[in-house]
């Protein structure tokens, strides 16, 4: 952790929490579960790449 003369911009308090939801496509096939994930964007400025 950067100490506080360190950074750049002056610490901010944490954002509010906000509800989210996870949405999972399944599909009962012959051969079990599919499941149909997205992935976010790989530049998304929060958790990019995440599933």
């Amino acid at each position: 952790m950067p100490r506080p003369t360190q950074l750049l911009h002056p610490a901010r308090p944490p954002a509010p929490t906000r509800d989210a939801a996870t949405v999972l496509l399944l599909r009962d096939t012959q051969q079990g579960l599919e499941v149909l994930m997205t992935r976010r964007s790989s530049t998304a400025s929060f958790v990019p790449g995440a599933c």
